[in-house]
C-alpha cells in the first residue's frame, strides 16, 4: 500500500547512484508515480532504475500489484562540455529501466510513462522493461507509454525494448497496448526488436493460449523482427501499425509474409510453428471501388505449406494502408470471413486509405481452436497490393481559418505573393477574445485549406456579415489560399 508520488532523481556527480527503488518479495500494492529519473548507472546485469527482485535475505518470492504511472526514465547525457560516467562525473551514465528478476509477479501496470535514450552499453543490456528473469508473470499491463531511441546493444531478439520472461508461460491477462515505440532516429544503429518473448511452449502446432495481447501500438525504426515471438503458443497481435523506418521496408513482400531470409526482417515474426502455429495469412489479389463507393478487396485463402499452419475459419481480416512496404495506417477489421469454393472472398474495407496512392495489405486473425483454453492466433503481414482509383468517391474537405491582425503592411503584397500573405507575414496576430480600442484598423484574413483529395474550384468566401470577400478559383489537394479585408473598429 505504499506510494512514492512526485519528484526526481537526476545523476550528475558520479556513477554511484544505481536505482531509485528496490521492490522486494512481500511488497503488495506499491505505486511509483509522477517521477523523473535521469542517468542512473546499472552496475549489475539484473539492475535498473527500478528493480523488482529477491534478495538473499528474503524467504518468499512473490510481489503483488505494483504500479508505475507517469514515470520518465531518460538517459540523455547532460549538456556539458565533456559528458562522463565515472567516480567523479555522472553526466552520461545510462541505466536499464524497470527490471524484474527472480520473483513471481502477480499484477504489474506500467502506464503513461516515458522511456528515452537507452544507449548501447558493453556492460549490460539497457532494456526499457526487462522481465526476462522473472519466475512467473500474471496480469501484466503495459499501456499508453512512449519508448524513444532505445538501443540495448545486442543483435539478439531477446534484447528487446520490452522482454517477457524467458521459458515461462504467462497467466491471467497480459497486455502491451496503446504504446508508441519510436526508434526512427536511431534506426541505423540496428536495434532489433521492440517486443521479444521466448516462452515455454516447445510443442509444434500448439494452440495453447499465451494470455498475451499486443494491440493498438505504433512501431517505427526497429531493424529486424519488431515483434519477435518464439515458443509462445497463441499470441493475439492486432491493430498495430509500423512506420516507414521499420527494417522490413527494405525486404521483399514474400519475406514479410513467410518470415524467411534477410535475418527475419519482418514487422511481426512467428518463429517456427511454436508461435501462433506460424499460420499463413490470407492475402489480397484484387482491389476496386464500386459505383456505390465501397472500397473492396478480393482475398485469397492461403494453401498448406510444410511447417506452416492455416488460420482457423471464420477469420478476422485487419486492413492496413502503406505508402511503401510497412503498415502505417490501420483501416479497420472485418470479422466472420470464410472462403467460397474457389478459396476466395470479397470484403469491403471499413475505411478509405489516407492517400490516393499506395498499397493495401492485411493481417489475419485466426479463430480460437476451441471455446475454452485457447485464444485468437495472429499471422504475419501479407503482401501489399496497389490501391484502386477511388478519387471520384471522395467528398470535398476544407478547413477555414479566420484571424485578426494589426500593424500589417498590405503594400508588401508584391513581395509576399498576395495581400492575404502580406498581412500574415507582416502583421501582429490579435488573440481570440482580445480587447481592442475603437478606431483601430484591423485586417481579417480568411485562409482556406484543401484537406481532402478532391481539387476545389470557385470557392466563395463570405465575411461575418454575409458579404462576399473574395472568390478563390482553385486549390489543389493539400494546398491553401486566402484573402483579406480591412475594418475600422467602431
Amino acid at each position: 500500500g505504499s506510494s512514492l508520488d512526485g519528484g526526481s532523481l537526476i545523476q550528475t556527480d558520479n556513477w554511484r547512484g544505481e536505482r531509485l527503488a528496490f521492490i522486494r518479495p512481500g511488497a503488495d500494492g506499491v505505486t511509483i508515480s509522477n517521477y523523473t529519473i535521469k542517468r542512473l548507472y546499472s552496475g549489475e546485469d539484473a539492475s535498473g532504475a527500478i528493480v523488482v527482485r529477491k534478495s538473499r535475505e528474503d524467504n518468499e518470492d512473490v510481489v503483488r500489484d505494483i504500479t508505475f504511472r507517469n514515470v520518465t526514465i531518460d538517459n540523455a547525457p547532460a549538456q556539458v562540455a565533456k559528458p562522463d560516467c565515472s567516480s567523479s562525473a555522472g553526466t552520461s551514465c545510462a541505466t536499464a529501466g524497470i527490471v524484474v528478476s527472480a520473483v513471481h509477479v502477480e499484477g504489474m501496470v506500467v502506464e503513461g510513462s516515458d522511456f528515452r535514450n537507452f544507449a548501447v552499453s558493453i556492460l549490460h543490456p539497457r532494456r526499457a522493461i526487462d522481465m526476462g528473469g522473472a519466475l512467473s508473470s500474471k496480469n501484466i499491463d503495459i499501456r499508453d507509454n512512449t519508448f524513444v531511441n532505445i538501443q540495448t546493444g545486442d543483435s539478439s531478439r531477446d534484447h528487446a525494448t520490452i522482454l517477457f520472461p524467458e521459458g515461462v508461460s504467462l497467466t491471467g491477462d497480459n497486455y502491451v497496448r496503446g504504446n508508441t515505440f519510436d526508434n526512427s532516429a536511431v534506426a541505423a544503429a540496428g536495434q532489433v526488436a521492440a517486443i521479444g518473448w521466448t516462452g515455454a511452449v516447445d510443442t509444434k502446432n500448439s494452440t495453447q493460449a499465451s494470455n498475451l495481447y499486443i494491440q493498438d501500438n505504433h512501431f517505427d525504426g526497429y531493424a529486424r523482427a519488431t515483434v519477435a515471438l518464439r515458443k509462445t503458443g497463441a499470441v493475439t497481435v492486432q491493430r498495430n501499425t509500423f512506420g516507414a523506418a521499420t527494417g522490413s521496408a527494405a525486404v521483399t513482400q514474400n519475406e514479410e509474409t513467410w518470415g524467411w531470409g534477410n535475418s527475419y526482417k519482418v514487422m511481426m515474426l512467428n518463429e517456427a510453428n511454436t508461435a501462433n502455429r506460424r499460420i499463413l495469412t490470407w492475402y489480397p489479389v484484387d482491389t476496386r471501388v464500386t459505383q456505390g463507393c465501397e472500397f473492396q478487396v478480393d482475398l485469397s485463402r492461403p494453401t498448406a505449406a510444410a511447417d506452416y499452419g492455416l488460420p482457423n475459419e471464420p477469420v478476422t481480416i485487419d486492413f492496413y494502408y502503406t505508402a511503401g512496404r510497412t503498415a502505417e495506417v490501420y483501416l479497420g477489421s472485418v470479422s466472420g470471413v470464410t472462403a467460397d469454393q474457389s478459396g476466395r472472398r470479397t470484403v469491403t474495407v471499413p475505411e478509405f486509405p489516407p492517400s490516393v496512392s499506395g498499397f493495401v495489405r492485411v493481417q489475419t486473425q485466426g479463430a480460437p481452436a476451441s471455446q475454452t483454453g485457447s485464444q485468437v492466433e495472429s499471422s504475419q503481414y501479407s503482401r501489399a497490393l496497389s490501391l484502386p482509383d477511388f478519387r471520384d468517391c471522395l467528398d470535398p474537405e476544407l478547413d477555414l481559418r479566420i484571424q485578426a491582425w494589426r500593424d500589417a503592411d498590405p503594400g508588401a503584397a508584391a513581395d509576399h505573393g498576395s495581400i492575404h500573405d502580406a498581412v500574415i507575414d507582416t502583421g501582429t496576430l490579435i488573440p481570440s477574445g482580445g480587447r481592442l480600442n475603437s478606431g483601430l484598423g484591423v485586417w481579417i484574413t480568411y485562409t482556406v485549406a484543401n484537406t481532402g483529395y478532391v481539387p476545389l474550384a470557385h470557392i466563395q468566401v463570405h465575411g461575418s456579415f454575409g458579404e462576399e470577400v473574395c472568390v478563390i478559383e482553385f486549390i489543389p489537394p493539400g494546398g491553401s489560399a486566402g484573402c483579406a479585408e480591412h475594418h475600422i473598429l467602431a
